[in-house]
């Protein structure tokens, strides 16, 4: 696996804020998964998973005492999600740049969906 700079990056946004704490990693197929929970409310976390290329492939908030609410606070990346006027999609997960880094570090700031669910705030 090449060096993944999307896992420092997130892991020092998540953790730099004391609000997160890294608990737990998994590896399956070509895809490493972390979990974070948050200090005040350990049954909310964040799920960050990370392709063997070193792509960002998915960000979700979950809770469990909370199904509905997991299915609509997740999101999948594809190449040119962040790109102005892309003409595809792109492959599977996020290259690591400065335009995909801010657009994921506003989404850990407010929310997947922009509903002021973030990683200050559970």
């Amino acid at each position: 696996m090449m060096e993944n700079l999307w896992r420092e990056f997130i892991n020092t946004l998540l953790t730099n804020s004391k609000c997160v704490n890294f608990y737990k990693e998994e590896s399956t197929n070509s895809t490493t998964i972390e979990y974070y929970s948050y200090v005040n409310n350990p049954d909310s976390k964040i799920k960050v998973g990370y392709l063997d290329n070193g792509r960002l492939i998915i960000l979700h908030y979950f809770n469990n005492s909370t199904p509905g609410y997991n299915k609509v606070d997740i999101e999948y990346f594809n190449e040119n999600d962040f790109k102005e006027n892309p003409e595809d999609y792109g492959d599977p997960g996020l290259l690591f740049n400065s335009t995909n880094c801010q657009a994921v570090a506003d989404t850990l700031e407010n929310g997947v969906n922009r509903r002021g669910d973030s990683m200050d705030k559970r």
